[in-house]
């Protein structure tokens, strides 16, 4: 009968050749529950990292590659069939979540391709959460290379302990462009610091605040835009010092540098800011293309976060 072309159709293969298209999978797949097809966007070599910032102190998790599986089980059983999620507005010209896309073979890999999410299911205890996707090119299939995840889930804090942050090694660009970034921002250099970008590189701070101070996404492209930023948030650290001091504190096992994936995913805070969280993309030469912001202001008696 098939050689009539009788027979049943072929089940397609799923192999997306661009961001979108992968990341259009994962959303459907997280909102119907469904692993089989979530696990799709993964492989061997995918990370997962989720920080539960509701924790004290607060605690990450690391999955890699099949256990990854386990991760979304236990999340779609927190969440319920019928979960209570939401995804804020972002502006009327920026959606939630952000896609950056391109399609196999891209300039640089994947490395300017990512996703920026920001949702919550308070009913089901995420109070927040923000996950930001980086891509890599998985032989000519695009797939998940890192996922960094910040919650707040005060019902899961039942101990555990962070895993000791990766040694990078000390001649990688990368790891000297971190170390430059840390050094600039430590010392408020806004020259320093701005060594760390490009004209193309872009920032995303993300505010959770409500009401009439809200300022929702902030986009920063280019050297100028992105040394307004960090101009504007060394004032306010600065607003807040006590006896000399801004309060800035790492955590321990931050940052956590990753040169074979050329990202750094970073928490600190400061008197201003009592929780914040990075996630920063480099290039080969140890430029920051991409860089996501989350944070908590102190100077409002609500929650603001930027990823």
């Amino acid at each position: 009968m098939s050689l009539f072309g009788c027979g049943p159709s072929p089940v397609p293969v799923y192999a997306p050749n661009n961001v979108a298209d992968a990341w259009t999978n994962h959303f459907d797949a997280f909102g119907g529950q469904d692993l089989d097809k979530i696990m799709l966007d993964y492989d061997a070599e995918s990370v997962l990292q989720i920080y539960n910032d509701a924790c004290s102190p607060g605690v990450m998790t690391e999955f890699v590659g099949n256990d990854i599986r386990g991760f979304f089980d236990e999340l779609f059983t927190t969440l319920t069939p019928t979960p209570g999620l939401v995804l804020p507005v972002f502006t009327q010209l920026v959606d939630n979540p952000i896609v950056e896309s391109c399609t196999l073979p891209c300039d640089e890999g994947l490395l300017k391709s990512k996703v920026f999410l920001v949702w919550s299911s308070v009913a089901q205890g995420i109070e927040k959460a923000t996950d930001t996707f980086l891509w890599k090119d998985a032989g000519g299939v695009v797939k998940v290379k890192k996922q960094n995840i910040v919650a707040t889930q005060p019902s899961a804090c039942t101990g555990g302990q962070t895993p000791v942050a990766p040694n990078p090694d000390p001649t990688s660009p990368i790891t000297q462009g971190w170390n430059n970034h840390l050094a600039g921002f430590g010392s408020q250099n806004r020259t320093m610091i701005l060594q760390d970008y490009l004209e193309s590189s872009i920032v995303e701070v993300f505010d959770w605040s409500e009401g009439p101070d809200a300022e929702g996404m902030r986009i920063f492209t280019g050297l100028d835009e992105i040394g307004d930023l960090f101009t504007g948030l060394w004032f306010i650290m600065n607003a807040f010092m006590v006896n000399g001091s801004i309060g800035l504190a790492i955590p321990p096992e931050f940052p956590r540098v990753e040169v074979d994936k050329q990202s750094v995913f970073l928490m600190w805070s400061s008197l201003a800011f009592p929780k914040a969280t990075d996630t920063f993309l480099f290039d080969a030469d140890g430029k920051i293309l991409r860089q996501t912001i989350v944070q908590t202001f102190a100077g409002l008696k609500t929650t603001r976060v930027v990823v």
